[in-house]
């Protein structure tokens, strides 16, 4: 526990922990260990490679002849009919040089007995292609000559093949082709003015097709369509009134047709009442009607008065009667006249309706058939339009054929014009010449070309190997990942002093002058001097790692000894559940912190003792699945506070972090918080995730301490372990060979001792 409070004076920014999966490429690191294997890399590669450019790639020699083409005076070409040719003197050298490399020069060379007789011809299946391959003419740049060279392994042979390569350029640029070019000409200017005649006659057709159309080509596609479009809905709509139309015939003949039914059924003298087409509603609000009802509803009241008033049979109860008879039946006839009306003027109205709809209908009828005419005089027209468009396209195709073939015709007849017609006066400006020594100019790029080649597999193989291993492999590793100091960089027991596993975990007591245990010894430095603002001694220290195998148990257990060793009450405790810590010191499992925080036993009843004075140990328990649920319970704070009364310090050997959630209960409650990373099982990833969730719990992290480190490429730990035991070796020889003084006790008095000391410490502080 903290037993003074820690100064916020820093801001803690919580940054986002990199998933250990991430993958991150430092170069400082790949190279440093990395480069062993890219080394390795790049000799497998280099070195076979080397060798074979070494053997199948030979000496060379290069044999070169110079011809000058004279461009003083030219002569101005010609064709059959008068007309100039362009043939410039940039061309004639172009075709010159493609002449001298060309199969025409070459298969002449191939015909020659002495070129047939040399070995490397007589070893080629393809003779043509090898001469084509190692022959070549290149134009020097501002002169007007041409360079022949050939590069072969045999000096004889590559002087050979250009000597004959010159000779037949000679003959052939001055003899045979100038006299055949006249006749190849004429047949390519004739051939030109047939491409010419049918290239005429396809431009005029288009454009007479294109008058024909009578809009532009790009808006051709559209033509009509809007139009069309148009008509349609006009069509449409026509099509909707025509229907519609025929529904209110259909409907205003049914009406016809039933009340004509009606009228001659009253024809007949039939009065009953008529509730079809709302006949008995319009009889009702008639005046004639409405007035004699209310008159016969007043008659039918007087009535009913004089029956109460007057005996059956009384004269004035049956003039009442008459008079109610009577009034029945004038309303009655009323009713019926009326009625007989209303049927009269619904079967006009129905009638003009017919009449109206079926108007109506034949308009429809008219319009429907206008724009049906309409509609298909448009998409004939469209059609047209896309017969021509059709037509269009394939002369345009027609025509860009017979424009690539006119510029071929023309660029032959201009090759023929330069060969045939080219200055005579080419001379031959130097003989073969064949230097003495042969170069190495091809082998010495194919040999750069495989070393870095090499060299790139080699840094591909460092970056890929960069890639897939993100292990911790030492304390830099955990400084660039962390910012946090390094305590200790525990050997491996490959090169530490002690070899068999079962002693690691004691190894601070069993082997105390090993490279090892001196670093244990370096992290108790930090825990018994704490020399830090926030806390002002370190009472309880938290031991975790970010995963299994990091060897964080083997660390507690020997800094827990490291500093009983140094004269202090020790108490380990091991939440873990495995127990490994009571095993470690040859303990049998026992009640321990389960218990404790069950409320069941006293926290001095369960702390066992061990071999090593001032050390004790607190175990898990037995009921260890029931320790993770209080670990953030007020009884472990109590427990903690009486263990650090009890003891100088408290050391507790927690789960790894990232696998359960332990430690990050424990960590904000303690002193300090030890991070144990194993070499080659904790990968870059944890370990920034590790200290990322301890510090966002606000956890003090002590430092990291690095375990089972091996030696590296370019490190110091293997250089300084010698140092270190060659060291040790040497003091222990100088011990034994040396006499030690013998000490003598002073036989005074104690108050005699102080007199005698005091003098010597002033005197001491003085200097």
């Amino acid at each position: 526990m903290e037993t003074e409070s820690r100064a916020n004076t820093s801001l803690i920014v919580e940054a986002q922990p990199t998933e250990p999966g991430s993958r991150r490429v430092n170069v400082k690191r790949m190279l440093r260990l990395r480069l062993r294997a890219m080394a390795a890399a790049f000799l497998v590669l280099a070195v076979p490679g080397l060798l074979v450019v070494w053997r199948k790639v030979p000496l060379e020699y290069t044999a070169t002849a110079d011809v000058r083409f004279l461009a003083a005076a030219p002569r101005v070409l010609h064709d059959s009919d008068g007309g100039q040719l362009p043939a410039t003197y940039d061309k004639f050298l172009n075709t010159q040089v493609n002449l001298i490399t060309g199969g025409a020069v070459l298969s002449r060379v191939l015909e020659d007995p002495e070129v047939q007789g040399l070995a490397c011809i007589r070893r080629q299946a393809d003779p043509l292609a090898f001469l084509r391959s190692h022959v070549e003419a290149k134009v020097r740049q501002n002169s007007e000559l041409v360079t022949i060279t050939c590069t072969l392994p045999d000096r004889d042979e590559a002087k050979l093949i250009v000597e004959k390569s010159l000779a037949v350029y000679m003959s052939y640029a001055l003899g045979e082709e100038a006299d055949a070019g006249g006749e190849r000409l004429r047949v390519l200017l004739r051939e030109r003015d047939d491409r010419q005649a049918e290239l005429d006659t396809l431009l005029a057709r288009s454009s007479e097709l294109q008058r024909e159309l009578g809009v532009p080509m790009a808006s051709a596609e559209q033509l009509g369509v809007k139009d069309t479009e148009t008509y349609r809905e006009i069509l449409a709509r026509a099509e909707e009134d025509a229907a519609r139309a025929q529904t209110r015939i259909a409907t205003a003949e049914e009406e016809v047709k039933r009340l004509a039914k009606i009228k001659e059924e009253q024809a007949t003298g039939s009065s009953s009442a008529i509730f079809a087409f709302g006949i008995e509603d319009e009889v009702a609000e008639d005046p004639r009607v409405t007035t004699l009802r209310q008159d016969l509803v007043q008659a039918e009241a007087s009535f009913a008065r004089a029956s109460q008033r007057y005996a059956d049979g009384s004269p004035q109860l049956e003039v009442e009667r008459e008079d109610l008879s009577s009034l029945r039946g004038k309303v009655s006839q009323t009713e019926r006249a009326v009625r007989e009306d209303v049927v009269s003027s619904m079967l006009a109205r129905s009638t003009e309706a017919l009449a109206a709809a079926r108007e109506q209908a034949a308009d429809a009828a008219r319009r429907q058939e206008t724009f049906e005419q309409l509609v298909e005089k448009q998409h004939k027209r469209a059609m047209d339009a896309s017969r021509t468009l059709a037509e269009l396209d394939e002369l345009k195709l027609r025509t860009e054929e017979t424009r690539n073939v006119l510029r071929t015709l023309r660029e032959q007849a201009t090759s023929i014009g330069v060969e045939s017609n080219a200055p005579a006066r080419v001379k031959v400006a130097s003989p073969t010449t064949v230097p003495l020594a042969p170069e190495a100019g091809r082998r010495l790029q194919l040999i750069l070309l495989t070393l870095l080649s090499s060299a790139a597999a080699a840094l591909g193989v460092g970056f890929l190997r960069e890639l897939t291993d993100q292990q911790v492999r030492s304390a830099k590793d955990v400084v660039d990942v962390t910012n946090k100091p390094v305590l200790a960089a525990i050997p491996h027991t490959s090169v530490a002093d002690a070899k068999e596993p079962e002693v690691l975990a004691t190894l601070a007591a069993d082997h105390p002058e090993s490279a090892a245990a001196n670093e244990f010894r370096n992290i108790l430095s930090r825990l018994a001097f704490a020399n830090d603002d926030a806390i002002a001694e370190i009472n309880s220290c938290l031991v975790t790692s970010p995963t299994q195998g990091d060897g964080k148990t083997t660390v507690a257990c020997n800094l827990a000894i490291a500093l009983a060793a140094a004269n202090r009450n020790v108490l380990l405790v091991d939440i873990s559940p495995a127990g490994h810590v009571e095993r470690h010191f040859g303990l049998e499992p026992a009640r321990g912190l389960t218990e404790v925080l069950s409320g069941g036993y006293a926290f001095r009843d369960v702390v066992r003792p061990t071999v090593y004075r001032g050390l004790c140990v607190l175990g898990p328990g037995f009921n260890v699945e029931q320790l993770a649920p209080k670990l953030a319970s007020r009884e472990l704070t109590q427990l903690l506070e009486e263990a650090e009364q009890l003891f100088d310090h408290v050391i507790i050997d927690a789960p790894p972090s990232l696998l359960l959630s332990d430690a990050k209960l424990l960590a904000p409650v303690v002193d300090g918080v030890l991070l144990v990373v194993g070499a080659g099982v904790s990968t870059l990833g944890m370990v920034r995730r590790c200290v990322a969730e301890l510090e966002r719990l606000d956890s003090h992290i002590l430092g990291v301490v690095i375990n089972a480190i091996r030696p590296s490429a370019g490190g110091y730990l293997q250089k300084n372990l010698e140092l270190f035991n060659t060291y040790h070796a040497g003091e222990r020889r100088r011990t034994i060979d040396r006499e030690l003084p013998k000490i003598q006790v002073l036989d005074v008095e104690p108050d005699e001792v102080a007199d005698t000391v005091e003098p010597i410490l002033q005197d001491t502080a003085r200097k």
